[in-house]
């Protein structure tokens, strides 16, 4: 029993902490040790969307066709979410609380709306957001500001020691190379420091200068399903005991991005073996081959690749008894780097939710069934067809030459001995049920049901067009039947593209004077730039 006075809690040591930190990854979901199930079923959403004949689509017969159901309701709804919420390029709008806010909110929304478009390929990197979404269930993007600096060299000839004294007033211009040219017929004496005095130096033959250009700014990143962990018992990001992005890099890259105990990594834990499922599947459908890939560690040690885990958590590294929120770069057992978190800059989006869990239903999901049934239905037809064209033969051995009824020619001539007629005969192939076609559309109309997504909404029904249906019913039809999509694109904005509009916002305000650099025409200045709470994110959903 403690002491009066003693305190009964203890500061979480270095070695505590990366035990902690490997818990909650080998216990959270949608990562690489216990997230298979997930794991499995985006790679059987990936199969379904390129029409790959693998896993419950393996085909039976000779048909190995695979319906296009899925790939056509994920990038119709892509095309039309897509279409309702970036088509302006300006989705974030910030509210004032009273009207002498307006300018400044006005300002905020502009800037923050560049930094996701033109700073970043913003257009790009949300689509890739929104089609994981409406692909994998749930899709996470990040945003992390991000250092750089460029510098452009010039050259320079005969210029005076005025013209240089002006150059380098600019604190981002430094001379790399000087070449002096001395007065002539003058005797030069140079200082206890081995210079020429400036008065005695008339120009320069040639001068060398280095500018250096910030380029530092905010960057959006797509995070890849298997590499996002959150603890399971978790249904938000912000309320998640344990957030983790899991990234393979060199230990050049790691000296390159500042950390100074690199050399303190050691082998364990630090590696993994080869690529996940993931992975794989993805590589192999963009026609990459894994065949010859090499998990060992190069001959150049710099570039051994080490599996890197960025982690958000609560806990309490001073003793106070209070857990706080802490980003926490680790390899292995080797903390990087560690510093105090105010939220965690990962905004999520998922398409269906499933209420008091984190993960949800995809697009993809919800057409699995009507995938697979019309993927049956339409191997059995064209199985039906080729049986049809290429029927089986039942041949007697005695009388007929199976090699000739096996590799048959135009005008062949098939020996035979005795009577062909008793000796070979067709094996007509069963009717196509008449209920074949009919079960073809009834599915359609149950994939249209399941997703929302109609012919009409697609565009692609011609019935709407027919003698007696004026412009004005058309449209009222088009705009019912794309209730549920805009649904999910409110859907959308209100939860990952909300929060993701916040999360770049504050992290402008935090790097105010080097973001404006690119506005100084504007003559802006960080305290023209307030918080504010109340977003809205534009969304034309009628």
């Amino acid at each position: 029993m403690a002491k009066k006075g003693e305190s009964k809690i203890s500061e979480i040591t270095d070695e505590e902490l990366t035990s902690i930190i490997d818990t909650y990854v080998n216990q959270a979901a949608g990562g690489l040790t216990s997230g298979s199930e997930l794991s499995s079923q985006r790679e059987d959403a990936m199969d379904y969307y390129t029409q790959q004949p693998r896993g419950r689509l393996t085909p039976t017969g000779v048909s190995s066709i695979v319906t296009s159901d899925t790939m056509e309701i994920i990038d119709s709804y892509l095309a039309v979410i897509s279409e309702l919420m970036l088509s302006n390029s300006k989705i974030a709008r910030f509210n004032p609380k009273d009207p002498s806010e307006s300018q400044a909110a006005k300002l905020a929304s502009e800037i923050t709306n560049d930094c996701i478009f033109e700073m970043n390929n913003g257009w790009v990197e949300l689509n890739t957001w929104i089609k994981s979404a409406l692909l994998f269930k749930n899709a996470t993007i990040r945003w992390r500001w991000e250092e750089k600096i460029e510098y452009e060299f010039e050259e320079y000839e005969n210029i005076s020691p005025v013209e240089i004294d002006t150059i380098i007033s600019d604190p981002s211009i430094e001379i790399v190379e000087l070449v002096s040219k001395e007065l002539e017929g003058v005797q030069q004496e140079p200082n206890a420091e081995g210079m020429l005095p400036p008065q005695q130096i008339e120009s320069y033959n040639y001068v060398k200068i280095r500018k250096s250009i910030d380029k530092s700014k905010i960057v959006l990143e797509n995070i890849p399903p298997e590499a996002f962990l959150i603890d399971k018992d978790s249904v938000s990001i912000q309320d998640a005991k344990y957030i983790g992005i899991q990234t393979e890099y060199t230990l050049s890259d790691l000296r390159e991005m500042g950390f100074e105990n690199v050399d303190d990594i050691s082998d364990e834990g630090s590696t993994r073996n080869g690529f996940t499922n993931e992975d794989y599947t993805r590589q192999a459908l963009n026609g990459t081959s894994l065949a010859g890939f090499n998990n060992q560690d190069p001959e150049d040690a710099s570039m051994r690749e080490v599996y890197v885990t960025e982690s958000w958590l609560r806990v309490d590294r001073d003793g106070d008894g209070i857990a706080e929120l802490k980003r926490i770069i680790s390899v292995g057992s080797t903390i990087l780097l560690e510093e105090d978190a105010k939220s965690i800059p990962v905004a999520c989006l998922n398409p269906i939710e499933i209420p008091y869990a984190f993960y949800g239903i995809s697009m993809a999901d919800a057409t699995k069934g009507a995938t697979e049934v019309k993927t049956a239905i339409t191997r059995g037809i064209i199985e039906n067809v080729y049986l049809t064209n290429y029927s089986r033969i039942l041949a007697d051995p005695n009388t007929v030459d199976f090699r000739a009824l096996q590799s048959p020619e135009p005008h062949q001539i098939i020996p035979t001995n005795g009577n062909p007629l008793s000796a070979v005969q067709q094996i007509q192939p069963s009717t196509i049920s008449p209920s074949s076609f009919s079960l073809l559309e009834f599915m359609n109309n149950e994939k249209e049901t399941a997703t929302g997504m109609s012919r009409t909404a697609q565009g692609i029904n011609s019935d709407l067009f027919k003698s007696g249906n004026d412009a004005n019913k058309v449209a009222m039809i088009e705009q019912a039947s794309q209730k549920r999509i805009a649904y999910i694109a409110r859907r959308f904005a209100e939860t990952g593209f909300a929060d993701m509009c916040k999360g770049v916002y504050s992290l402008i305000l935090d790097n105010a004077d080097s973001v404006l650099q690119k506005y100084s025409y504007y003559n802006l200045t960080p305290d023209m730039l307030k918080p504010f709470d109340s977003l809205t994110v534009d969304v034309d959903v009628g």
